[in-house]
């Protein structure tokens, strides 16, 4: 899935490079964790399915307690041209 990462890092190019690094990272770690899973689990689909099940339950869980949905409806308002975001509101 190379476009994901790449729409992901369209707004911050100057730090593209660095996001990219911690990107495969990431990607290579997640691959760590999860290849033991599946063998201590067994070899067979259904130890797969219960690693990958997991793996979207860990990764819904960071979208919400590090993107946090709620606040992205705050950030797109229609009088905000494409490409700039509102500035956050301070609580």
């Amino acid at each position: 899935m190379p476009n994901a990462p790449a729409l992901a890092m369209s707004r911050h190019g100057e730090a593209a490079g660095t996001a990219a690094a911690l990107l495969g990272a990431v990607q290579f770690g997640v691959g760590a964790v999860a290849a033991p899973l599946v063998g201590v689990l067994g070899t067979g689909a259904v130890a797969m399915g219960i690693v990958v099940a997991g793996g979207m339950l860990a990764a819904t869980a960071v979208l919400m307690v590090v993107v946090r949905p709620s606040r992205l409806a705050a950030l797109e308002s229609p009088d905000v041209p494409d490409g700039e975001l509102a500035p956050a509101a301070v609580h």
